[in-house]
C-alpha cells in the first residue's frame, strides 16, 4: 500500500521530539517493515518543517498554512491535487505531540473502516458501545456526562489528534468548504455536553449552516464532527493506544441504562 502520513500542527516544536520518535517507530517504520510505502507531508503554521528531519528522514511534501486543523488538511489535498500527485491508499493525519504506544501495522490497518474516519472519540451520546482505547479523554466525575447512553441520538464527536482514512473518502472529506454548506438551512440537532459543574447535554435544533459558521473560527472537534456529518462521512470509534499531553487513551464503554 501507499500511505501518506500528514504531520499537522501550528508549530513543529522541538519539545515534541520524543512523541515524533514514536510516530516514526510505531507508524512509519512499522508500516514500512510490512512492505508499504510511507511518504511524509508536513504542514505547519511556521517555516519549521525540518525540525524533525533527523528523526523522520525524507519529508516529501512541506507547506505552510496558518489555518487551523481542519483547513490545514483541506490545504494538503488542494496541494496534492494542484500538483497532480497520485492518490494514496490510506492517509494518516497526526499531530507531532501525540505519543503512539502501539505498533500500527498491516494487521491493525485491516481493522479500519474504509468508508469512515477512524479515530478516538472526544464525546459520545448514543447506543451501547465497547471500544478499548477508544476515547481520548479520561472519564471522570466532572465530565462523565460527556459519554452517555441514548436510544434515539447517535452523536459522535471525534478527537482530531489522529485520524486514519482511506482514499475512497479522502477528497470528499477534506474538499474546500463550499458556500452552500455554510448557507445550509437544513435543520439538525446540535448536541454539546454542558461544561462542568453543569451536567447533561445541550440539545437544540439549529440550521446546519449556522452551526458550521459558528465553529469555523476555532475548528475544534465539534466543527470536525459537523463537517463530517454534512458530507455524510461516518465517524468510526477506533481503538488507538496513544497519549496526548499526558493523557492516555481511555476505554469507550457505553452501557444501556
Amino acid at each position: 500500500m501507499k500511505i501518506l502520513l500528514i504531520l499537522s500542527t501550528h508549530e513543529m516544536n522541538t519539545t515534541f521530539i520524543d512523541s515524533v520518535k514514536t510516530i516514526k517507530s510505531n507508524i512509519i517504520d512499522s508500516l514500512t517493515e510490512d512492505g508499504n510505502t510511507v511518504d511524509i507531508f508536513c504542514v505547519s503554521s511556521n517555516n519549521d518543517h525540518d525540525n524533525y528531519k533527523e528523526i523522520l528522514g525524507d519529508i516529501k511534501f512541506k507547506i505552510r498554512c496558518i489555518e487551523r486543523q481542519f483547513l490545514k488538511i483541506v490545504q494538503v489535498f488542494k496541494y496534492l491535487d494542484n500538483n497532480n500527485i497520485e492518490d494514496y491508499d490510506w492517509y494518516i493525519k497526526v499531530r507531532p505531540d501525540v505519543t503512539v504506544n502501539e505498533k500500527i501495522n498491516n494487521q491493525k490497518m485491516d481493522t479500519f473502516n474504509k468508508n469512515a474516519i477512524n479515530t478516538r472519540v472526544r464525546f459520545y451520546l448514543g447506543p451501547e458501545i465497547n471500544v478499548p482505547f477508544g476515547a481520548s479523554f479520561v472519564v471522570n466525575e466532572h465530565w462523565e456526562h460527556g459519554w452517555s447512553y441514548s436510544e434515539t441520538i447517535n452523536n459522535i464527536t471525534p478527537d482530531d489528534e489522529i485520524y486514519f482514512f482511506h482514499s475512497s473518502i479522502a477528497k470528499k472529506t477534506f474538499a474546500k468548504i463550499q458556500n452552500h454548506e455554510l448557507n445550509s438551512k437544513r435543520v439538525i440537532l446540535d448536541c454539546i455536553p454542558l461544561t462542568p459543574p453543569n451536567k447533561g447535554w445541550m440539545i437544540k435544533q439549529n440550521f446546519e449552516g449556522e452551526i458550521l459558521l459558528h465553529g469555523l473560527k476555532q475548528q475544534i472537534e465539534f466543527f470536525h464532527r459537523d463537517m463530517f456529518n454534512i458530507r455524510n462521512i461516518p465517524i468510526q470509534p477506533t481503538s488507538l493506544n496513544v497519549t496526548f499531553r499526558g493523557v492516555q487513551s481511555n476505554d469507550l464503554i457505553i452501557e444501556k441504562r
